[in-house]
Protein backbone atom coordinates (compact mmCIF):
# COMPACT_ATOMS: atom_id res chain seq x y z
CA UNK A 1 0.00 0.00 0.00
CA UNK A 2 2.72 2.32 0.98
CA UNK A 3 4.42 1.65 -2.59
CA UNK A 4 1.41 2.26 -4.32
CA UNK A 5 0.90 5.64 -2.77
CA UNK A 6 4.48 6.77 -3.31
CA UNK A 7 4.39 5.61 -7.38
CA UNK A 8 1.08 7.60 -7.25
CA UNK A 9 2.22 10.38 -5.61
CA UNK A 10 -0.21 12.04 -2.46
CA UNK A 11 -0.09 15.18 -4.21
CA UNK A 12 -1.58 13.69 -7.06
CA UNK A 13 -3.91 11.25 -5.31
CA UNK A 14 -5.10 14.52 -3.44
CA UNK A 15 -5.73 16.83 -6.54
CA UNK A 16 -7.73 13.86 -8.02
CA UNK A 17 -10.02 13.67 -5.32
CA UNK A 18 -10.69 17.13 -4.56
CA UNK A 19 -11.41 17.36 -8.27
CA UNK A 20 -13.67 14.74 -8.20
CA UNK A 21 -15.30 16.16 -5.00
CA UNK A 22 -15.48 19.55 -6.07
CA UNK A 23 -17.60 18.09 -9.84
CA UNK A 24 -19.95 16.24 -7.42
CA UNK A 25 -20.35 18.95 -5.22
CA UNK A 26 -21.11 21.09 -8.27
CA UNK A 27 -23.06 18.86 -10.29
CA UNK A 28 -25.47 17.59 -7.08
CA UNK A 29 -26.19 21.40 -5.89
CA UNK A 30 -27.83 21.78 -9.74
CA UNK A 31 -30.65 19.32 -8.42
CA UNK A 32 -32.93 22.09 -6.68
CA UNK A 33 -34.34 18.83 -4.40
CA UNK A 34 -30.79 18.20 -2.73
CA UNK A 35 -28.64 20.59 -0.43
CA UNK A 36 -24.79 19.80 -0.10
CA UNK A 37 -23.30 20.77 2.87
CA UNK A 38 -19.82 21.64 3.36
CA UNK A 39 -17.03 23.93 2.52
CA UNK A 40 -15.98 24.61 -1.40
CA UNK A 41 -12.46 24.09 -0.44
CA UNK A 42 -13.70 20.49 0.51
CA UNK A 43 -11.45 17.19 0.57
CA UNK A 44 -12.40 13.95 -1.28
CA UNK A 45 -16.04 13.55 0.77
CA UNK A 46 -19.48 15.24 -0.31
CA UNK A 47 -22.48 14.91 2.46
CA UNK A 48 -25.73 15.71 0.57
CA UNK A 49 -29.27 15.20 1.35
CA UNK A 50 -32.47 14.90 -0.86
CA UNK A 51 -35.04 17.10 0.44
CA UNK A 52 -38.41 14.97 1.98
CA UNK A 53 -35.77 11.71 1.74
CA UNK A 54 -34.69 9.63 4.62
CA UNK A 55 -30.56 9.83 3.81
CA UNK A 56 -30.93 5.99 4.09
CA UNK A 57 -33.16 5.44 1.80
CA UNK A 58 -31.24 7.49 -0.38
CA UNK A 59 -27.92 5.06 0.03
CA UNK A 60 -29.98 1.82 -0.64
CA UNK A 61 -31.92 3.11 -3.53
CA UNK A 62 -28.30 4.28 -4.92
CA UNK A 63 -27.02 1.08 -3.90
CA UNK A 64 -30.02 -1.59 -5.07
CA UNK A 65 -30.94 0.38 -8.42
CA UNK A 66 -27.59 1.72 -9.48
CA UNK A 67 -24.67 -0.09 -7.46
CA UNK A 68 -23.33 3.08 -6.02
CA UNK A 69 -22.23 2.94 -2.77
CA UNK A 70 -22.52 6.01 -0.59
CA UNK A 71 -22.66 6.03 3.66
CA UNK A 72 -25.95 7.37 4.98
CA UNK A 73 -26.25 8.49 8.73
CA UNK A 74 -24.20 10.97 11.32
CA UNK A 75 -20.75 9.82 10.14
CA UNK A 76 -19.52 9.77 13.77
CA UNK A 77 -20.36 13.36 14.16
CA UNK A 78 -23.80 13.10 15.33
CA UNK A 79 -23.70 16.34 17.99
CA UNK A 80 -22.83 18.52 14.86
CA UNK A 81 -25.24 17.26 12.58
CA UNK A 82 -28.01 17.29 15.24
CA UNK A 83 -26.83 20.67 16.21
CA UNK A 84 -27.79 22.32 12.36
CA UNK A 85 -30.75 20.13 12.57
CA UNK A 86 -30.07 16.91 10.59
CA UNK A 87 -31.11 13.40 11.23
CA UNK A 88 -27.95 12.25 8.85
CA UNK A 89 -26.36 12.78 5.44
CA UNK A 90 -25.77 11.32 2.39
CA UNK A 91 -21.88 10.85 1.73
CA UNK A 92 -20.32 10.25 -1.08
CA UNK A 93 -16.48 9.79 -0.62
CA UNK A 94 -14.03 9.59 -3.56
CA UNK A 95 -10.47 7.82 -3.98
CA UNK A 96 -8.08 7.32 -6.67
CA UNK A 97 -9.53 4.78 -8.40
CA UNK A 98 -12.83 6.48 -9.13
CA UNK A 99 -13.22 8.60 -12.31
CA UNK A 100 -14.99 11.55 -13.70
CA UNK A 101 -18.17 9.51 -15.09
CA UNK A 102 -18.77 7.65 -11.97
CA UNK A 103 -19.29 11.09 -10.57
CA UNK A 104 -21.75 12.01 -13.00
CA UNK A 105 -23.62 8.63 -12.94
CA UNK A 106 -23.92 9.69 -9.34
CA UNK A 107 -25.25 12.49 -10.10
CA UNK A 108 -27.58 11.62 -12.67
CA UNK A 109 -28.81 8.48 -10.05
CA UNK A 110 -29.19 11.38 -7.45
CA UNK A 111 -31.28 13.51 -10.00
CA UNK A 112 -33.61 10.62 -10.80
CA UNK A 113 -34.08 9.83 -6.97
CA UNK A 114 -35.06 13.87 -6.23
CA UNK A 115 -37.56 13.48 -8.85
CA UNK A 116 -39.36 11.17 -7.45
CA UNK A 117 -40.25 13.28 -4.73
CA UNK A 118 -40.52 16.29 -6.99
Amino acid sequence: AVEYVQDAGIENIEKHETTLAKKAASLLAEIPQVQVYGPENRAAVVPFNVQGMNPHDVAIILDQTCKICVRSGYHCAMPAIENVGLKGTVRASFALYNTIEEVEKLAEAVSSIAALVG
